[in-house]
């Protein structure tokens, strides 16, 4: 909170704002941390906010024990480990090298976890990742692309879905 941050929000608010705001009828926040700091901090009327979170299909993602060992199989990952999933597009603002120094930390003390990382990865941050995995123990795959259809059955084939990033939410 330095001078010069506060200087930068005052602008933002008392000049960036106003010009948004006669712009855009509605303000749709996807938390209600978000909606209070619309109506608190930036002084918007709350009946142009509505909270419409992001969501899962659960008609499409929910446990399926069944299934889960083939699908095990089809992606070649041991029943006897803890298989952690991460996914979505892999980017640095994901931050997936926390996740993976992590597993790495609990694959190096002898601990049976694999990591399943799903989504297109920039080349120079994948090697980075494959880099960390390969001074551990840690087995990884870098899955890639997987279509819409296999998304649920890769999550389903996983013991531990881990959402990475700064600012990721889950309502």
């Amino acid at each position: 909170n330095s001078i010069a941050d506060r200087v930068a929000f005052a602008t933002w608010k008392y000049a960036v704002l106003p010009l948004i705001s006669r712009a855009t009828d509605h303000f749709l926040p996807i938390q209600r941390y978000a909606q209070d700091f619309l109506t608190g901090q930036l002084c918007l009327d709350d009946t142009r906010t509505t909270i419409l979170p992001l969501g899962v299909d659960t008609d499409r993602f929910y446990p399926q024990k069944a299934g889960a060992a083939a699908h095990r199989e089809d992606i070649m990952y041991s029943s006897e480990n803890i298989l952690v999933i991460t996914s979505g597009h892999i980017g640095r603002q994901k931050r997936v090298e926390t996740l993976v120094l992590a597993m790495a930390e609990l694959a190096d003390e002898e601990q049976s976890v694999e990591l399943l990382v799903v989504g297109p990865v920039p080349a120079g941050y994948l090697e980075e990742l494959r880099s960390i995995v390969r001074e551990s123990k840690l087995q990884a795959t870098f899955y890639g692309f997987a279509p819409n259809q296999k998304i649920a059955q890769l999550y389903n084939a996983a013991d531990i879905g881990v959402f990475t990033g700064i600012g990721v939410s889950i309502n």
